[in-house]
């Protein structure tokens, strides 16, 4: 039986999802995922869990899009019983604003998640890069023209800032948006940081960075258009590169998407390797 989520506990939702997933989760994931989510789901059989679908929705930087994340767990013991295919059935069912879509990533070794979106209705859009590089090489001396900040909140300015440059960066892209709320959640997660670039009082640039044991990983590095042809990108990876020593990681993380060739033309000649590609699907929900 296909349930809304809300006729179980938040602890019992909670502990399906930490006890079922295919993979450990770390500290904290599983209570976030039932807290944020749009849209749940759970499967019964004779009373207990067996299933569960948790959404979280998001605007996109394209208007009147939405972007709808699930995540789809069954117990072992319960799968090839169409169980994960109803769950998807309630989320797709469910009301939803108008153009929404479903997302999921699938990395190279995630073949049997793939499988199962595909046979749900998912289809491919498009592709993104992993790249790692080695911070082997100490960085070069900070660009006296720019000041660089690790920030970690408190700035309705540089929020504000934050923002309109993601929004400018992103606009059109099937990419989600950035609230200022969005921006003070994520300065909340542990591990989580923003390096901001400022030049005088303008935030010129910014990256999100998450340590993740020894790898630091690098996420929306946006540089504002006026300051494209100033040489900030070089000097902001060296100053990213000198906050990753800092924190005690050997190398650094980041993903591009694969059709942004400047990108990763300037990732590449600085020694960047790719080391995987995540394929995004989608699945209409409402056009």
């Amino acid at each position: 039986m296909i349930e809304p989520a809300a006729t179980r506990s938040t602890a019992e939702c909670v502990a399906f999802l930490s006890e079922h997933a295919a993979e450990p989760w770390p500290a904290g994931v599983a209570e976030d995922l039932v807290a944020r989510a749009a849209h749940g789901f759970v499967a019964t059989r004779e009373g207990a869990l067996v299933g569960a679908l948790f959404a979280f929705a998001t605007q996109s930087t394209a208007e009147g899009e939405t972007l709808v994340y699930p995540t789809v767990v069954v117990a072992a013991h319960a799968r090839r019983h169409g169980i994960g295919r109803r769950l998807v059935q309630a989320l797709r069912e469910a009301p939803h604003a108008r153009r929404a879509w479903a997302i999921v990533q699938c990395r190279p070794a995630d073949v049997e998640a793939e499988r199962f979106a595909r046979a749900v209705g998912f289809e491919p859009r498009d592709e993104s890069v992993e790249y790692e590089s080695a911070l082997a090489a100490p960085p070069s001396p900070p660009d006296p023209r720019f000041r660089f900040v690790e920030y970690r909140g408190g700035e309705d300015a540089w929020d504000a800032a934050i923002v309109a440059l993601h929004a400018t960066a992103y606009r059109g892209r099937f990419v989600a948006s950035l609230t200022a709320k969005d921006l003070r959640y994520a300065l909340g997660t542990p591990g989580r940081t923003y390096l901001v670039v400022l030049d005088g009082d303008s935030v010129a640039a910014f990256a999100s960075t998450l340590v993740d044991g020894t790898k630091l990983w690098v996420g929306n590095l946006v540089v504002g258009r006026a300051w494209w042809a100033s040489g900030i990108s070089d000097t902001f990876q060296d100053r990213i590169a000198a906050l990753a020593t800092a924190r005690g990681c050997v190398t650094l993380g980041a993903v591009a998407d694969a059709r942004n060739w400047a990108s990763r033309r300037l990732m590449e000649r600085r020694g960047w390797r790719e080391t995987a590609r995540v394929r995004r699907l989608v699945m209409p929900l409402r056009e």
